[in-house]
């Protein structure tokens, strides 16, 4: 688990995420940012504030910056830049989901040959102690 910050920008003022949120990996994080930009900017517009000219700034544990999130680009999702990011992180992620698979089968694997070797010396420590 990683610790992330949302810092929210504008041009005229920053706001810094004081606690952060636990997430399992940074596209978690990302696709976590989508959901707030689009309940931050459904808030905005109901007090007739622009959320275009607002972004979230993702940072991790030690406020390192990570990625920024313009809200138009979350907005507007059907722009080039949107789809080739989504394109990026949906290869990201099935990348990620590959080698979890292959982890657990090799942890799979691991624990079929732990308990085969805990047979065969429970198996012997019979025999010896039969004679």
């Amino acid at each position: 688990m990683g610790l992330y910050f949302f810092d929210l920008v504008s041009r005229a003022e920053r706001s810094e995420d004081e606690h952060g949120c636990e997430f399992e990996s940074f596209e978690a994080a990302y696709l976590d940012a989508h959901q707030a930009v689009l309940e931050m900017s459904s808030d905005m517009l109901g007090r007739r504030e622009d959320p275009m000219s607002h972004r979230l700034e993702i940072r991790d544990r030690d406020r390192r910056l990570l990625a920024e999130l313009p809200f138009e680009e979350a907005l507007q999702p059907s722009r080039p830049a949107f789809r080739d990011r989504f394109g990026e992180l949906h290869a990201r992620l099935s990348a990620m989901h590959r080698e979890r698979m292959a982890l657990g089968a090799e942890v799979a694997a691991g624990i079929r040959q732990a308990r085969d070797t805990i047979e065969a010396i429970r198996a012997t420590l019979r025999l010896l102690e039969g004679r």
